[in-house]
């Protein structure tokens, strides 16, 4: 849930939860906000946690948590990248702030950090986690295509090739921005780097951790 954007809004959000039997959210804040508005919720975790375990209690592949924000090709310098499988599963708009940046500028930075990842002799895929019909903003099969420009860059086409990779550890190595790319990172014991832009992202780690 978002921040409230105007007050006169929350007489309308206890409209639509308070006759609700149960309400579950995902992550702490959006608990806290329905409780500022006296609304009992409940904290779930996601159900792709228990995609292969029925508890999962720690991090046991995760490499590195960075700030999309400060994400650059420098954080991979002392990863050994040659001929490994590189999975890249990022969105659009979540590299620098919105307020500074342009389209250009911030496929400028993942064209950058792509070059590095090739240049290191990794084979990069790109693994869109949205295949949206009608928002382009929330398709990344449509923004990562920007991205598939040679033979050692390659994108995979439909949710069902994903979820094969994650499932059978095709990759070597994961880069995941995707709630769901983290998580299932996390399940099939594929090593990640997580890169965190929100706290719904943020969240996660407090329950892996």
């Amino acid at each position: 849930m978002n921040k409230y954007k105007n007050e006169s809004n929350l007489a309308k959000v206890k409209s639509i939860f308070y006759k609700a039997n149960k309400i579950e959210v995902r992550d702490s804040y959006s608990k806290d906000l329905l409780s500022n508005l006296w609304i009992n919720s409940f904290l779930e975790k996601d159900p792709v946690f228990f995609d292969k375990w029925d508890d999962i209690t720690s991090v046991k592949s995760l490499i590195w948590v960075v700030n999309s924000y400060s994400f650059n090709k420098n954080i991979f310098k002392d990863f050994d990248l040659e001929w490994k499988k590189v999975w890249l599963a990022i969105r659009q708009w979540y590299f620098v702030k919105k307020s500074n940046i342009s389209n250009r500028m911030e496929e400028g930075r993942i064209r950058e950090i792509i070059n590095y990842l090739v240049s290191n002799w990794a084979n990069v895929i790109l693994m869109p986690h949205s295949f949206h019909p009608y928002d382009d903003m929330a398709n990344d099969f449509l923004f990562l295509t920007n991205f598939a420009w040679e033979k050692w860059v390659e994108i995979i086409e439909n949710m069902e090739w994903v979820y094969d990779i994650y499932k059978n550890q095709k990759i070597d190595f994961c880069i995941s921005m995707r709630l769901h790319s983290i998580i299932l990172s996390h399940v099939y014991e594929i090593p990640f780097l997580w890169i965190s832009y929100s706290k719904k992202t943020d969240e996660i780690l407090n329950q892996l951790s």
